[in-house]
């Protein structure tokens, strides 16, 4: 059953990289990613590496409680609007003392497959977690639908 769990999450791995390359800019899969990788920091890595988007008022707030400043999010905010390329996204906390902007489309996305093998371990093991399940549904249900494999 290993082995077949392991493979599992490798070809998931290996779809959603290839998804996610092939995406513009905000698509649906890197979107789904991002919301599970996300809490798979809240929940197994205390959020050390949570994504924040500079649009949510719960993450500013979440950054405010953690220190951050009006002008800290004033600066932010404009490296994140930047251009039309540029992205919402922001890290900030105990590994990123200073707040770190994610500039492009392509960087969020090698910064979400460093962690994606143990996401995807994660989403398997719990599907039915908010955050986990849609990137289930997208991965394992809908394929199987699409395939005529149930």
């Amino acid at each position: 059953m290993e082995t077949i769990i392991k493979k599992l999450a490798e070809s998931i791995e290996s779809n959603l990289i290839h998804d996610m390359n092939c995406e513009q800019i905000g698509d649906d899969t890197s979107i789904l990613v991002l919301n599970a990788y996300n809490r798979y920091q809240e929940d197994e890595r205390d959020g050390v590496d949570y994504i924040f988007d500079i649009r949510k008022e719960e993450d500013l707030k979440c950054c405010i409680d953690g220190g951050m400043t009006a002008h800290d999010i004033a600066c932010i905010n404009e490296e994140c609007t930047r251009t039309a390329m540029s992205t919402p996204y922001f890290m900030f906390g105990q590994n990123h003392k200073q707040a770190e902007v994610i500039p492009t489309w392509a960087q969020l996305k090698r910064v979400l497959g460093v962690s994606l093998h143990e996401v995807i371990l994660h989403i398997l093991a719990d599907p039915y977690a908010d955050g986990y399940k849609e990137l289930y549904t997208h991965c394992v249900t809908c394929y199987m639908w699409n395939n005529n494999l149930v």
